[in-house]
């Protein structure tokens, strides 16, 4: 009876690729095979296979894309985080102001210098930090295009007003394929 070879399942290279990912990415195929389970036949595949896998499958670079979409997924939460943040600072400087307000009605300005100045401080913070939450969520829902557009239409209004403005250009973030280049030659 002769030898059978069984390939591996795209499943099974799938959970191997998955336990690579979630163990920071060995670089070596020896130390991917410590940490790869075995197949549903009770095998692990060799170094070069895995190797092979690894360039073939484009293991590093599909990591590197799910590095970038959790980077950005992490930045929207913190974003929305901070902007949540400001709207409770708003709020409490609101009712701090209203008792301030409150306290000067009732009981005069004679007795709590103290309540003058968390009047004052409070009607501060709340202006301060209902402007920054707004300007936050604004700005983290606008695409590339529309925050471009809103900063030269800002630096525009500023220049407009005799404001001091940097010279500076907008780069391109697009990277330069070196064959695109030849071909406009």
């Amino acid at each position: 009876m002769a030898n059978r070879t069984l390939a591996y399942t795209e499943d099974y290279k799938n959970k191997c690729f998955i336990e690579w990912y979630t163990n920071k990415r060995p670089a070596s195929p020896a130390k991917t095979r410590e940490i790869i389970p075995v197949d549903e036949k009770g095998r692990k595949p060799n170094y070069p296979m895995i190797s092979r896998w690894m360039k073939e499958l484009e293991w590093n670079e599909k990591a590197d894309e799910m590095d970038a979409k959790a980077m950005i997924l992490v930045e929207d939460i913190l974003v929305n985080q901070k902007a949540d943040m400001l709207k409770r600072q708003a709020i409490d400087a609101f009712a701090l102001a209203n008792a301030a307000r409150e306290y000067l009605l009732t009981d005069g300005f004679d007795s709590s210098a103290s309540a003058v100045n968390a009047y004052f401080k409070a009607t501060e913070e709340e202006r301060v930090t209902r402007g920054i939450g707004e300007f936050i969520k604004k700005v983290s829902a606008m695409s590339n295009s529309d925050l471009e557009q809103e900063i030269i239409r800002l630096t525009r209004r500023a220049e407009d007003s005799g404001q001091v403005i940097l010279d500076a250009e907008i780069e391109d973030k697009k990277e330069n394929n070196p064959e695109e280049d030849d071909m406009t030659d």
